[in-house]
């Protein structure tokens, strides 16, 4: 599931110079993306067209890929 999660991830935030697949698992994505409300409504449409699944209301606290990984499974 975590290869999922990242390919989903470079996906959406590979033109922002960050090596996403060398994050840990605990890194904050926040940070390290610099995402702001609209790329994380694009984040829920690609895990629901890409992995059926659909995340919470409160996507905030997710906001690392072990947390993404572990919503997910």
């Amino acid at each position: 599931m975590r290869a999922r999660v990242v390919a989903a991830l470079e996906r959406l935030f590979g033109d922002r110079g960050v090596d996403i697949g060398a994050l840990k698992d605990d890194d904050d994505l926040s940070e390290h993306l610099e995402w702001d409300s609209m790329d994380i409504v694009d984040l829920g449409m690609e895990f629901e067209r890409r992995l059926d699944a659909k995340l919470p209301e409160e996507v905030d606290a997710i906001n690392t890929i072990s947390r993404l990984v572990g919503f997910l499974s």
